[in-house]
């Protein structure tokens, strides 16, 4: 042992017995010096992107034995070593594999692992799209490249966590040095098979040709009709279950459907369910006769017209049609007795009423239900009515005059003749009067009155006044005396003023007094021979004469009626009595007698047309009241004067009564639909309904459909095994109508055979292959990536994001408008028709030991012999072991930071520098003391 650490001191220390601290000096030295190194390298890196840090770490050298240790005796206790180091040695440079801080950047090319010691795989060497060239185990226990296909495929592997990639002019995803970054080719398919992209065999179905793109989606499946019927909407239904194709649209002859638009329709269903695989349709479909019945029309239930109301009642009918048009309308509004109906059918229909609506209670419920259910019995309407409400009284259509009128009288006098009054005449003289008085007569033309009741008339003569002077006449009211002095004195020759200028003289003294009313027509004169002296003399008053006086003037609606002075109308009704008849006048009694007052006067018009002739109605009242009185007992004055004009008479008529319908069957179907004829019964629930086949795909079960909105009654069942029958199809009609509320029946009967559809469905398609996203030639197909796509995990490919994405199959190519990767690394392409591709699944890899990986600059690192084998993660749904529960998420638009810490790298290079000063020191001192050793031999 000693000898082989002499050797080594030796060795070192050049076999000189120098000072040992000098070479522990350098060796500190040389030890801190690349520390110092690796502590500037960090804090040169702190801005590089997914940097990974290194720290610098020291063991000490060989120590050399002065003494060695000596176990215990009995006399005497056991002793250390005694060693002195020779120095300091570098142990290692560790990388800090620990993640950084995740930066968000916004792009979509910058991608972060979330997770330690994960890397990016990429590749220098060339583009790899071949299926077989980097081939990757998924076998448990084994998840990695393996050394053959590595070697054939050219290709340098290399791994980064820095994902700042950049696209080529290709569309190839590179990383910033141009270096290709290793991903997953994905399907829609099963990724167990080889992605040979092969298409099933073409099928035929209802004499279309359907041609399928490659894939092994739609192995298996089969085309067959859905919905059939007019109007039907082109739509296919994915039965992933039973893998059937189910094309719905309007199959009908008079439609326009085109193959184009099943082609769209079924590719539409398929991206429904998740299948990118594409189908194109080829040949006009086949179109069937006698789909559907055309709309039912003309059927009608018996429902009740609407409710109207006339004078206060409301009149409620039954069901039918036959009032439908009616109005309810008064006539003779003063009929007494019972109260009748009538209908008038020609011109304008109404049930005419009349009655007495003009007394209050004289019209009942009863007496109008009974009369107009008599009126349309009559005339053979069913229909009935029922009256409710209480009798509303036309009031503005009867008026009453007053009291105040009274007919003329004259003093002494009655009613159509002339009175007259005696005064008394004394002789003067020895001629005496033959006769021994004169008169004064009162007029019967109108003028007669009671103004005079109770004056005294005083005639007197005065001698000492010519006779040519007229008669002097005073009125004295207070003492109700009326003097007349008549001129006697003719020796002048003149006559005593004869009985018309006593007359004038005193009528006009009245007139100027007031006293209109009454005329004196006539003065007796006495007979005389000589001369005549006429002295006063008083008459007894006569208290018989009234004023003549008119009843108030009176307002029938809107007419204002102004009756007559002298004609008894003292409590005379003016009634309307007919509001729709022609002009007509009637006084009640007919005929006058002495004394005997109008009681009524009933008018009758059109009352309903607002333009009333009121001056024909003025005329014929007058020539009424002409015959009623003698017209010679009447003065001119004595007319009746109407103005105005009549109001609008309401409550005289109903509204229109309609609504009401008749219990009819609708026009019935004029040809059968499938073999199958319907019969509608009474009613108008399904008037506008189409009776149509609906669904007819095999193993259908038979029901109907009611669509209120559409108006369509669909009938669904299996038409292609000829087993339906009209009792399954009654059936079912009957159920889908009364789950709709509808009580109209639908019969259904055989017109032959139900017609059974031929050649549906349509057998299997078979034969397809997967198809990936990127094929051996760098192209990329569309893999639907809204249905989670599958990877083929069994070889790494050179990932791309091309500028367009061709559709299997066809010729269609669609823009790439914008991309993303999302957590599990799949790159998603949105394109220009709205649908999502997924081209591919970003590979991650990690090491037992990432630290012993090799760094090779520019953010890269290679396996090294302590590393250990890369660990790929398995894709989406792989078919091998699926690790990849041990991998972080990819996060899009983020970036990783250094891990460099300023602060500790600061105190490292601090502790650094003074470990290196402090080992400068040591040998500066080891110095000094050879120095002191040379002295002493001087």
């Amino acid at each position: 042992m000693w000898n082989d650490r002499s050797k080594i001191n030796k060795q070192i220390y050049g076999g000189h017995n120098m000072l040992k601290s000098m070479y522990s000096g350098i060796s500190g030295m040389k030890a801190n010096q690349t520390r110092i190194d690796v502590i500037g390298n960090n804090i040169a890196n702190v801005g590089t992107t997914a940097f990974k840090s290194s720290t610098a770490k020291f063991q000490d050298m060989l120590s050399q034995n002065i003494s060695d240790a000596t176990a215990p005796t009995a006399t005497q206790g056991g002793l250390n070593s005694q060693q002195v180091g020779l120095g300091v040695q570098l142990s290692s440079i560790d990388t800090v594999m620990t993640q950084g801080t995740l930066n968000s950047t916004g792009r979509a090319l910058d991608l972060a692992i979330d997770g330690d010691s994960q890397f990016f795989m990429v590749s220098k060497g060339p583009s790899i799209y071949g299926d077989s060239t980097l081939q990757v185990s998924h076998r448990a226990g084994s998840h990695g490249i393996t050394d053959q296909s590595l070697a054939n495929s050219g290709s340098e592997m290399m791994y980064t966590r820095d994902g700042s990639f950049i696209l080529d002019q290709q569309g190839n995803l590179l990383t910033s040095k141009g270096y290709r970054v290793l991903g997953y080719a994905v399907t829609n398919d099963d990724n167990g098979l080889a992605p040979t992209s092969k298409s099933p065999s073409d099928i035929g179905a209802f004499d279309m040709n359907f041609k399928l793109g490659p894939g092994t989606q739609l192995n298996g499946y089969k085309f067959t009709l859905g919905t059939i019927s007019a109007g039907t909407a082109t739509s296919a239904d994915i039965d992933t279950a039973s893998k059937t194709i189910v094309v719905n649209g309007d199959f009908t002859t008079d439609s326009t459907l085109t193959a184009d638009q099943v082609t769209s329709a079924i590719n539409k269903g398929l991206s429904g369910v998740g299948i990118s695989q594409r189908v194109t349709a080829y040949n006009p479909p086949h179109k069937y006769d006698n789909v559907n019945t055309k709309a039912i029309s003309g059927g009608s239930d018996a429902t009740a017209p609407n409710t109207v109301s006339l004078a206060g009642f409301t009149f409620k009918f039954t069901e039918g049609s036959g009032l439908n048009g009616y109005s309810l309308e008064l006539g003779k509004i003063n009929q007494s007795g019972q109260t009748t109906a009538s209908l008038i059918t020609s011109g304008t229909k109404m049930i005419k009423i009349n009655g007495d609506f003009l007394t209050s209670g004289n019209v009942s419920i009863e007496s109008l239900r009974q009369a107009i259910n008599d009126a349309l019995k009559t005339n053979g309407i069913s229909q009935t009515v029922t009256v409710t409400g209480q009798e509303s009284t036309l009031s503005q259509l009867v008026t009453k005059a007053d009291n105040a009128g009274t007919k003329q009288s004259a003093p002494g006098g009655t009613f159509g003749t002339s009175p007259s009054i005696t005064f008394g005449m004394v002789s003067s003289g020895t001629n005496l009067l033959s006769n021994t008085g004169a008169t004064r007569s009162y007029s019967a033309d109108g003028t007669k009155g009671s103004q005079l009741n109770g004056y005294t008339f005083e005639i007197s003569q005065d001698s000492t006044k010519d006779a040519a002077t007229a008669p002097a006449v005073s009125i004295d009211a207070s003492s109700r005396k009326i003097k007349v002095v008549v001129s006697t004195n003719t020796t002048s020759g003149s006559t005593v003023a004869d009985s018309n200028t006593i007359s004038t003289a005193i009528n006009d003294k009245l007139y100027d007094s007031g006293i209109q009313d009454v005329q004196v027509t006539s003065v007796g004169s006495a007979t005389t021979s000589g001369s005549v002296t006429i002295t006063a003399n008083t008459a007894t008053s006569n208290t018989l004469g009234v004023d003549l006086a008119s009843p108030s003037t009176v307002n029938l609606n809107g007419l204002k009626i102004t009756l007559p002075k002298g004609v008894d109308f003292n409590n005379t009704s003016i009634k309307i009595v007919d509001i729709d008849g022609p002009d007509a006048v009637n006084f009640v009694p007919a005929t006058a007698t002495t004394g005997t007052p109008v009681q009524e006067i009933q008018i009758s018009s059109n009352f309903r047309d607002p333009n009333v002739d009121i001056t024909h109605l003025e005329s014929l009242i007058n020539d009424k009241l002409k015959t009623y009185y003698s017209a010679s007992s009447l003065s001119d004055s004595q007319s009746v004067n109407i103005q105005g004009s009549p109001k609008a008479i309401t409550g005289l008529d109903s509204n229109s009564i309609d609504g009401g319908a008749d219990l009819k069957a609708p026009v019935q179907p004029d040809k059968p639909v499938f073999g199958m004829n319907f019969t509608i019964g009474a009613g108008s629930a399904l008037n506008g309904y189409q009776i149509t086949i609906g669904k007819v795909t095999s193993g259908t079960q038979t029901s109907a459909k009611v669509d209120e909105a559409s108006k369509t009654i669909s009938i669904n069942g299996d038409f292609t095994s000829g087993t339906l029958t009209t009792t399954e199809v009654q059936r079912a009609i009957a159920s889908a109508l009364k789950d709709k509320g509808i009580d109209q029946t639908i019969k259904v009967s055989s017109a032959g055979a139900i017609t059974t559809l031929t050649g549906i469905p349509s057998d299997e398609a078979a034969g397809g292959t997967p198809i990936e996203s990127l094929d051996a030639d760098g192209n990329v197909s569309f893999i639907d990536g809204s249905k989670k796509p599958k990877a083929f995990d069994g070889t790494l490919k050179s990932l791309k994001i091309p500028d367009k994405i061709k559709i299997a199959g066809t010729d269609t190519e669609l823009k790439v408008k914008s991309f993303s990767i999302d957590s599990t690394g799949v790159i998603n392409c949105a394109l220009e028709d709205g649908s999502t591709a997924a081209v591919g699944q970003i590979a991650l890899a990690s090491f037992k030991n990432p630290e012993g990986l090799q760094k090779l600059g520019g953010n890269l690192y290679t396996k090294s012999a302590n590393s250990g084998d890369a660990i790929v993660k398995s894709g989406l749904e792989t078919k091998g072991d699926d690790n990849s529960k041990g991998f972080g998420q990819v996060l899009g638009g983020m970036l990783e930071l250094s891990n460099v810490d300023l602060a500790a790298q600061f105190t490292d290079m601090i502790t650094a520098t003074r470990a290196f000063q402090a080992s400068g020191k040591m040998i500066n001192t080891g110095d000094e003391i050879l120095q002191e050793i040379i002295n002493l031999k001087r």
